[in-house]
């Protein structure tokens, strides 16, 4: 027999207070950044750290989900987005972020309820470009051959599915100005053999400009 999905209740939100002020022991106790902690990106983004090792902090997709532990601990499932060093990372403050847990803490299937818990943001203010690849978009140049012109020279991907498409370098041009893209690198305009390039936020350029910081690193 179909049992209903239970909602949160009493008994769940003193739970919560409990693992609360276990994450807050475990903030203490911790210098870096812990696994549902929040980081703030230069170009305004914000995405969830997903995954700590001795050097980087592994920001999720967005796509997945955040489960909390007894002990303040989260754990993700979900995809992931590339490293950022730990380094690049600083302290600013604190929000509250989307986490789950079974009901009554008691696990079995369609037992999860959600709730939001308080955890520590990090502002990042240097981006490498191999963590920007995974939240930029792809420009494609396409190649002309012969007497061919292709309808759309210019092709803008991102995850392989294409989003935008123009004939001529000024739509393109405009398009990134209004919606604020901008390429890591000086576009490759090659008719010969045509060319595929990372646009990412300007915001992003700029800091790697400010940061000394090559796009290639």
């Amino acid at each position: 027999m179909y049992e209903a999905r239970p909602t949160f209740d009493e008994r769940d939100a003193e739970l919560l207070v409990t693992w609360q002020a276990a994450r807050f022991a475990l903030r203490d106790a911790t210098l870096g950044p812990l696994m549902g902690d929040v980081i703030a990106f230069p170009d305004g983004t914000r995405e969830r750290v997903a995954y700590v090792s001795s050097n980087g902090a592994q920001p999720s997709s967005g796509q997945g989900s955040h489960h909390l532990n007894t002990s303040g601990g989260i754990s993700y499932s979900g995809a992931l987005h590339p490293s950022v060093p730990l380094k690049c990372l600083t302290r600013i403050g604190a929000d509250e972020a989307d986490i789950w847990f079974f009901h009554h803490n008691c696990a079995g299937a369609h037992r999860g309820v959600y709730a939001k818990l308080r955890v520590t943001v990090w502002a990042c203010d240097h981006v490498p470009r191999a963590v920007l690849s995974g939240r930029g978009l792809w420009l494609m140049v396409c190649r002309v051959t012969g007497e061919s012109h292709r309808r759309h020279r210019y092709c803008i991907s991102k995850g392989g599915m294409s989003q935008e498409a123009f004939s001529t370098r000024a739509e393109l041009d405009s398009w990134m100005r209004r919606a604020g893209w901008a390429a890591a690198e000086p576009i490759i305009d090659d008719e010969a053999h045509g060319s595929s390039q990372l646009l990412i936020k300007a915001d992003d350029v700029r800091h790697l400009v400010r940061n000394g910081a090559s796009a290639k690193a």
